[in-house]
């Protein structure tokens, strides 16, 4: 999903909220205003410092997520700031890289954000290097149905050409903090990432943000076959000797854990070395590890383990084990019959059709006759 569509997915995100909310006050214990609604649409409410999101995916291949707020600003913004809901930079392997630029029409006009959004563009080249070009701009409008408030933005993309992953790269391992989830990067295993952003927001207090986030992906990290055992070591995917530890500024430290069941599998979990804090939740489509904001990890908290064996288990129905020559002699064998009485009765159906026919032409032609008679 892109940025866009991901920005103006929330904004319907939050529309749908408010549509809701007069349904939910009256039985619900936990209090919404249209002030929280606003929040949403208006800035980003700061859930998680850093997060991890691990994905075990049906096919065995892994998509890995870690994200962490840093303290140190990449650049000073304080000249574009106003009317800003975020900015990126976007580095995907195989892809050209992008800035995207998002601003808040209820507050700037449409000629401030031309003018900031460039350059805002220009701040981002003058750190990181390459050449932008502007690629699409596109206002978003939407009413609130209750409110009547309407909320207008404008997107930019910019392409960036001539970019060095080697700078990049470097400037993401002097960005991030000391000590935290990011410690799981080094610049060795970074290398093989498959995406890296480069995050600037504004959060629901009205405070800029910068983060970081580093994506990775592992095709085919498992082969799985039913019957079989299969180890999830996280530190060990990116050669962590460990401890972990939570960053000292965390105000909340998110780990999330996602097995994938496939339709004809099932998973069962045989270890799990994972802190305390992690709940496991049993569903149908997947197993889950995570500790939601109530029980975040603490800062300093340590973690030793992100450890997970499990085994596939087959179910469902199954064929019974012929060979394949006798599988073909009982496929023949009942569609063979089935084939036969279609035929007859194609046949048999199209000669009814012709003899009524038959009937009807020379009725046609005996009525044709006495007029002509007749007359």
């Amino acid at each position: 999903m892109s940025m866009k569509s991901f920005i103006a997915f929330k904004f319907l995100l939050a529309l749908m909220l408010l549509n809701s909310i007069s349904c939910v006050q009256a039985t619900s214990k936990i209090s919404y205003s249209y002030n929280d609604v606003e929040v949403m649409i208006d800035g980003t409410k700061v859930w998680f410092y850093e997060h991890i999101q691990i994905q075990v995916l049906e096919n065995g291949s892994l998509i890995v997520w870690i994200e962490s707020l840093v303290s140190n600003p990449f650049f000073d913004i304080s000249d574009v700031s106003k009317g800003l809901f975020c900015s990126s930079l976007s580095i995907k392997k195989n892809e050209q890289p992008e800035v995207t630029v998002h601003y808040d029409l209820n507050k700037i006009s449409r000629e401030e954000a031309d003018i900031y959004a460039n350059e805002l563009c220009q701040k981002w080249l003058s750190v990181f290097g390459g050449k932008g070009e502007l690629v699409d701009v596109e206002e978003v409008s939407i009413t609130s149905p209750l409110t009547g408030k309407t909320y207008r933005s404008i997107f930019y993309v910019y392409k960036v050409e001539d970019l060095s992953i080697d700078r990049i790269i470097h400037l993401f391992m002097e960005y991030k903090p000391k000590k935290g989830f990011l410690d799981l990067l080094n610049k060795d295993n970074i290398k093989s990432f498959n995406k890296l952003i480069f995050h600037i927001f504004r959060d629901e207090t009205g405070n800029i943000r910068y983060e970081l986030k580093y994506q990775g992906y592992f095709p085919s990290y498992f082969k799985f076959k039913a019957g079989e055992t299969y180890v999830l070591d996280v530190f060990k995917l990116f050669n962590f000797t460990g401890p972990l530890r939570v960053n000292d500024n965390s105000f909340g430290s998110t780990i999330w854990i996602f097995l994938m069941k496939r339709s004809n599998f099932d998973i069962a979990l045989l270890e799990a070395r994972v802190p305390e804090k992690l709940t496991i939740h049993k569903g149908r489509y997947r197993i889950s590890f995570e500790n939601d904001p109530p029980s975040p990890f603490l800062p300093g908290e340590q973690i030793d383990e992100l450890f997970i064996k499990f085994k596939i288990v087959e179910t469902g129905f199954k064929l019974p084990s012929f060979s394949s020559q006798m599988l073909g002699y009982i496929i023949i064998g009942i569609a063979l019959p089935f084939s036969i009485f279609i035929i007859y009765y194609h046949f048999k159906k199209k000669n009814k059709f012709n003899v009524n026919k038959l009937r009807c032409t020379r009725l046609f032609l005996y009525f044709a006759h006495n007029v002509s008679t007749e007359s």
